[in-house]
């Protein structure tokens, strides 16, 4: 059920990106993010009051608070990120993530040890990634390492990505230390305390934070609403399979995000991306039949 859980979080959480890129023209990244946040989390509150509330200890708590610092800080990135470049540019490189949850996952506590052929579709899916970044055979096979380092998009993308990674390792850990297991639990925990820690914030950046919201509710609300079903989706997802596998997984929003950038945005993706984008999803074939 974990991979279906995946691969629907994959194709809702694409919807989101590109609303998300059309409202950072007219919305701050953190005034998005703590908007959306409150908005999706009486949806995940009904969830988790409907399943119960599950006991908890110290581990959980430590888990928690590593979760909500690493997130708010890779989310307010990623937009940053988004805001400067175009989608098909930069949103690619998501597909590195995986590569550091596996190698995180695999040591204390979690410990978790994929097949070796679930790993492999981990590392086709990277593959496709690389060449997604691949100019040409002229400019040479370490040109996308290259543009990590020149591209301030590219970089600030990774940063993000690698935070990212490290965040669905603490919610598994987090999920883990529930009894019984309750993963959207954890989400409306993290959802709640990521909203206390963003209103100072907004105190000292937002002037207007009112008319803001005001002209923009309609694709906010959407958006809070995609927020949840993803969160919810992709929760459960990371409590019933391994996170590194899981991951991966949601890495197939790639090809939804320039599918509808493209399709949305005008935003025309080029031949090597298209490329690189099925050798990932062949990638996710694998994990499927292997894992």
């Amino acid at each position: 059920m974990w991979f279906y859980l995946a691969i629907a979080n994959s194709f809702f959480s694409a919807i989101s990106v590109v609303l998300t890129k059309k409202l950072l023209r007219h919305v701050s990244a953190t005034l998005l993010t703590w908007t959306v946040l409150v908005l999706a989390t009486p949806i995940v509150f009904l969830y988790v009051l409907k399943e119960g509330f599950p006991a908890v200890n110290g581990l959980f708590y430590a888990s928690i608070i590593g979760s909500v610092l690493f997130y708010t800080s890779g989310k307010l990135i990623q937009y940053r990120a988004i805001r400067q470049a175009s989608l098909s540019e930069v949103y690619p490189l998501v597909a590195l993530g995986p590569i550091v949850t596996l190698v995180i996952a695999a040591l204390p506590p979690l410990k978790e040890q994929p097949q070796i052929l679930a790993v492999a579709g981990v590392l086709i899916t990277l593959s496709g990634c690389y060449l997604l970044n691949f100019q040409s055979w002229r400019q040479g096979l370490l040109e996308p390492f290259r543009q990590l380092i020149v591209n301030t998009s590219a970089r600030l993308m990774l940063v993000a990505i690698l935070l990212d990674s490290v965040v669905t390792v603490f919610d598994k850990i987090a999920i883990t230390h529930t009894l019984p297991v309750n993963a959207v639990f954890v989400l409306m925990v993290e959802n709640l305390l990521t909203i206390v820690l963003l209103i100072p914030v907004l105190q000292i950046r937002e002037s207007a934070i009112m008319r803001t919201l005001r002209i923009n509710w309609k694709p906010l609300l959407i958006l809070g609403f995609l927020e949840a079903v993803t969160a919810i989706l992709g929760f459960s997802a990371i409590g019933g399979g391994d996170v590194a596998l899981v991951l991966t997984l949601f890495r197939m929003k790639i090809l939804f995000v320039l599918l509808f950038s493209y399709l949305f945005l005008g935003d025309k993706p080029k031949k090597q991306t298209v490329v690189g984008s099925l050798i990932m999803a062949v990638g996710v074939v694998v994990i499927k039949l292997y894992s």
